[in-house]
């Protein structure tokens, strides 16, 4: 009888089919254990809601985690690049003498680069998220929770990238050439 349930517990790890058939006897043998025995002791919703909030809590931490790496990431590779735009601009509006030409060059060129500097943060990030790409491969045929699945991911990109904002918009906007 033990050898039998480590072999179940091996097979579960070895194939997700064993892990949905072990959740399901878990919540028939609840079920027929609070409808017969247990009634007094404790209410099935409970327990289910009970498991469906650890499982969304996990979810949600997994999946900042994997954005969160990935945008970290993309943005240490990137930084060098956005640090030599700061500095191009602060070291021009130390200088005393400036001139339209000068100014005009300078916005071209945080424009520029800009434009770089997120296209290179695009291609590092989507690389850095193709590495978790299992997690939507064993979504096989769910379409809606793929879409599920992909607006959340959407969604914490857009919270981190908006903080990441925030930080540097006032750096830039603080430039002698914008004021």
């Amino acid at each position: 009888m033990i050898e039998k349930f480590k072999n179940t517990i091996s097979n579960i790890r070895k194939r997700p089919d064993y892990t949905i058939l072990l959740i399901t006897g878990v919540i028939m043998a609840l079920f027929v254990g609070d409808k017969l025995f247990l009634h007094d002791y404790f209410h099935l919703q409970n327990i289910i809601f009970g498991f469906d909030l650890i499982f969304i809590f996990l979810f949600i931490l997994l999946t900042i985690l994997i954005v969160g790496f990935a945008v970290m990431k993309a943005l240490v590779h990137v930084s060098a690049g956005l640090s030599l735009i700061i500095f191009l601009g602060q070291s021009y509006c130390s200088v005393p003498k400036q001139t339209e030409n000068g100014d005009t060059a300078l916005k071209f060129l945080i424009v520029i680069g800009l434009i770089y500097l997120i296209v290179d943060f695009i291609k590092i990030f989507y690389k850095g998220i193709s590495e978790y790409d299992e997690i939507f491969t064993k979504i096989k045929r769910e379409y809606f929770w793929k879409t599920i699945l992909a607006l959340f991911f959407l969604f914490i990109i857009f919270l981190f990238l908006w903080a990441i904002y925030q930080a540097i918009n006032p750096i830039i906007s603080s430039l002698c050439i914008y004021s």
